[in-house]
């Protein structure tokens, strides 16, 4: 779907964006499958309104809602991802040294993920971290904050679609860890110009965060943080380079393009370079 160029039916998309999210709103949270099932409908609901919103700005659905390469090198798309695992952990150590490990939705997800697994398991995966990546991403980072950025520049519409994204998590807990990862979030995805990262990071920390809770396995996780407090930041310089020579070839306007004397030549490319 988003591959098209065709105009798409916004209505049944938010028609259909509003039954699963009301269907996923009366459904019991008490263990693992039931804790999926409602976060996989809700993710599937804001893909529904991400379409939907698309659907009705007209285009390509695929550029409207920034689904296109992100030219980044591997090694910066792996320092974005350990920077955020860095930042994910860091938020949980404060909630715990502030006492409140065990309150609100994070303490419901562990208590009912723990020691599960087979087809449980992949359940919960699916749910929780596959559908919730793309989801959420193309909801708040593609179709928010892209649609924000036209109208009130970058740094506002990411820090808009981040206190819209801290607020669908619910608890005040849970809601303040959400504001953080979506300010990051969000930062990787304007200088990127693309939610392709973000989609890959945020669901590689909902992966990693599953299964730590289902096996119970968290030596890692300090790790993890000293790698990630040394490779986001290197990771964000290297973006922040490559989106400014990005922005400049952008600005660029025809005319300069011209040679003096009248005659026609070719124009740069606009795609910015990769691997520097």
């Amino acid at each position: 779907m988003l591959a098209g160029s065709r105009p798409l039916p916004a209505g049944g998309f938010f028609a259909a964006g509003l039954v699963l999210m009301l269907a996923s709103a009366g459904l019991p949270l008490g263990t693992a499958p039931e804790m999926a099932l409602a976060a996989g409908s809700t993710s599937l609901a804001l893909i529904c309104f991400a379409l939907g919103g698309a659907a009705l700005a007209g285009g390509s659905a695929r550029q409207r809602l920034g689904w296109r390469p992100s030219g980044l090198p591997a090694s910066v798309l792996l320092g974005l991802l350990l920077g955020l695992l860095a930042v994910s952990q860091l938020a949980e150590w404060a909630i715990a040294l502030a006492g409140y490990r065990d309150v609100g939705t994070l303490a419901e997800f562990r208590r009912a993920v723990a020691g599960v697994g087979g087809a449980e398991l992949a359940l919960s995966l699916v749910g929780l971290a596959l559908l919730p990546g793309f989801g959420e991403e193309l909801a708040f980072r593609g179709w928010i904050q892209g649609g924000l950025a036209t109208r009130m520049g970058a740094p506002a519409a990411v820090g808009l679609s981040a206190v819209l994204f801290g607020l669908l998590h619910g608890d005040p807990l849970h809601a303040s860890g959400a504001f953080v990862l979506g300010l990051y979030l969000g930062a990787v995805t304007a200088l990127a110009g693309s939610i392709r990262p973000a989609v890959a990071c945020h669901i590689v920390n909902n992966l990693l965060a599953t299964l730590t809770v289902a096996s119970g396995f968290q030596a890692l996780s300090g790790w993890l943080v000293v790698a990630g407090v040394f490779a986001g930041p290197w990771a964000f310089r290297r973006l922040w380079l490559q989106h400014r020579v990005a922005h400049r070839a952008l600005k660029r306007s025809p005319e300069t393009d011209l040679p003096r004397n009248g005659g026609t030549a070719e124009r740069g490319s606009l795609d910015p370079p990769v691997g520097r």
